[in-house]
């Protein structure tokens, strides 16, 4: 599984990295709208789940927002917005993690606009559900470069965010959080095990 933003925006450079890592299937968590235009990749699956509307143009974005506005520094309201959205939509991402497991051969790139916020929540949550310690989660994390004028996210954010789901699922966190949203058992195995192969 690697984490990503818009692939389509790669270099020759990135796409021969991808043919080499094997990719053959893409999670895609933008809007169709956020994917307009973009070419197909030869070889390479899209599955395209999207997870919340696609911007600032959406009519929801200013009721999405409210909480990250109102945050005392951009760090938490980045937590607050992650947890908003877990709770508006844990069908979709329960879906997300359902494709990177998915029958079919290959390495999984799972991408959004920018590879932080549902990109890094979808592989946080999988990371989580496979036993990974929560600081090396976190670290991988704390990799998303700075974007938006915003510094990069601390590792603290989806600490925090993994945290509410141990509280608000009787601390069996991500997994009871994806099982709970739809995500059949066996389809959540078949995930983890992508992680191993």
């Amino acid at each position: 599984m690697i984490r990503a933003d818009a692939v389509a925006k790669l270099t020759a450079e990135g796409r021969a990295a991808m043919r080499r890592h094997g990719v053959r299937r893409v999670v895609d968590l933008r809007t169709e709208q956020e994917a307009a235009g973009e070419p197909g990749r030869s070889g390479v699956e899209v599955v395209r789940v999207p997870i919340r509307p696609s911007g600032p143009t959406d009519p929801l974005w200013p009721e999405l927002t409210a909480a990250y506005d109102a945050a005392p520094d951009p760090e938490h309201g980045l937590r607050d917005f992650l947890l908003d959205g877990l709770g508006r939509w844990p069908e979709a991402y329960a879906a997300a993690v359902g494709a990177i497991g998915a029958p079919g051969n290959g390495a999984v790139v799972v991408q959004c606009a920018a590879g932080r916020d549902r990109t890094g929540v979808v592989c946080a949550l999988l990371l989580e559900a496979a036993g990974v310690e929560r600081d090396a989660i976190a670290a991988d994390y704390a990799l998303t470069p700075a974007m938006d004028g915003q510094a990069a996210p601390p590792p603290w954010v989806i600490e925090a965010v993994l945290g509410e789901l141990d509280r608000g699922h009787g601390g069996g966190g991500a997994r009871a959080y994806l099982l709970s949203a739809g995500l059949e058992e066996s389809a959540l195995a078949a995930a983890v095990a992508r992680l191993t192969v």
